[in-house]
């Protein structure tokens, strides 16, 4: 049906025909223009909306009762996507987010409390469907699938508590970047988790110099020092240092006393690339290279005194770093194998029940080349992990 248009309220041909334009094209702009809503159904996907929800409203709204509001929601809530779609252009806006009652609403505000990154992402796809699948042939996984702000864990190995969306307080024991998981490494690492970044002091770590079960004693011993590391979209890295003088206080822990031989430095930068796998999941390949310089000295408790070993040198050791990492399509499965060093480090991670997973490492030196001194054979860890 048409519209009924009183000219004689009309001051003018010319104002009349401004306004048979603009209902024109208000009219044009409705034809070509529909809203619809989608739910987000994809895991990984979802933690990610979710988190970044909660950051907008703790850190910009501060609303830090929505924001804890939102964590207690679980996993059962719908998460829709509302948005405008320009069927002339294959564009679209979105102008709402929403998590059972929690909600977002208006383009600039979607955008602020998404990001650039995850509001392009969601924006740019096309065919969407009822539940949205990150395993379709997407090429820009990256900022999305990957990088989902920790969740607080407890295991073996690491502790981390999340007292907000980004910010946490982390305790690790050993070092994967450098193939020394658990007490191989001879350090423990406690610090504070932001976002992407982590900030770690590192000392000594005392246990390990005897086998416990399938669990090979250390080769390496400790010291003070501290550590960075990052995350951020690609890009990966880490530097950290740790030095050794006149600590006495240490000598117990020392596997072979006088000698002490510790990990001094460590660099690495790598970058990464993502592949989906159709109904499988998907691989993060990463690719860079390290080094880190293994220092051997000595120190006599008796007489407090602390002397380079000048019978075994510090070694520098330079490597290419090779990762390849494997997330099933439910989030229920992770395995990684990383080359350094010219060793293979294996890490898997099963979804048992609820909040229970089971994690196991298993480091192979002896078959590439020959292990060195502080070096195992072979080392094999396993631990159950509490993910929340």
């Amino acid at each position: 049906m048409g519209t009924a248009i009183d000219v004689d309220h009309f001051a003018s041909a010319e104002f009349l025909m401004k306004y048979l334009l603009i209902l024109i094209f208000a009219t044009a702009a409705f034809a070509t223009t529909q809203q619809d809503e989608w739910v987000i159904k994809d895991t990984r996907l979802r933690a990610r909306v979710v988190d970044a929800m909660k950051e907008y409203l703790f850190f910009v709204r501060k609303d830090s009762a929505a924001a804890l509001s939102l964590s207690d929601r679980g996993n059962d809530a719908d998460l829709i996507i509302t948005a405008l779609e320009n069927t002339e252009d294959n564009t679209r806006q979105l102008i709402g987010v929403q998590y059972d009652s929690i909600r977002i609403a208006s383009t600039e505000k979607v955008r602020a409390a998404l990001g650039e990154a995850l509001y392009d992402f969601i924006a740019e796809r096309n065919g969407y469907e009822y539940d949205i699948n990150l395993t379709t042939t997407e090429q820009r996984l990256s900022d999305v699938l990957w990088w989902v702000p920790q969740r607080s864990l407890f295991s073996l190995n690491q502790q981390m508590v999340k007292i907000s969306p980004s910010f946490g307080f982390t305790n690790e024991i050993g070092n994967s970047t450098v193939q020394m998981p658990w007490w191989e490494y001879g350090m423990f690492r406690v610090g504070v988790v932001h976002s992407y970044f982590k900030f770690l002091f590192q000392g000594p770590f005392a246990p390990g110099l005897q086998r416990v079960w399938f669990v090979d004693k250390r080769h390496l011993d400790g010291a003070f020092g501290g550590a960075f590391e990052f995350n951020v979209e690609n890009w990966g890295g880490e530097i950290a240092y740790a030095t050794m003088s006149k600590q006495t206080s240490l000598y117990s822990t020392f596997i072979r006393p006088p000698y002490v031989n510790y990990i001094s430095f460590i660099g690495q930068l790598t970058y990464s690339l993502d592949q989906p796998l159709g109904n499988l999941g998907a691989l993060r390949l990463s690719f860079g290279g390290g080094m880190h310089v293994v220092k051997h000295d000595s120190i006599d408790a008796t007489t407090d005194h602390f002397a380079r070993d000048a019978s075994q040198p510090s070694e520098t050791i330079v490597s290419p770093i090779l990762k390849i990492a494997f997330v099933s399509q439910n989030d229920n499965i992770e395995f990684t194998t990383q080359f350094y060093n010219t060793s293979l480090l294996f890490t898997l991670s099963a979804h048992i029940v609820g909040a229970v997973w089971l994690s196991g490492s298993g480091l192979m030196i002896k078959g590439l080349r020959n292990p060195q001194t502080y070096e195992p054979d072979y080392f094999i860890f396993l631990t159950p992990m509490v993910r929340w």
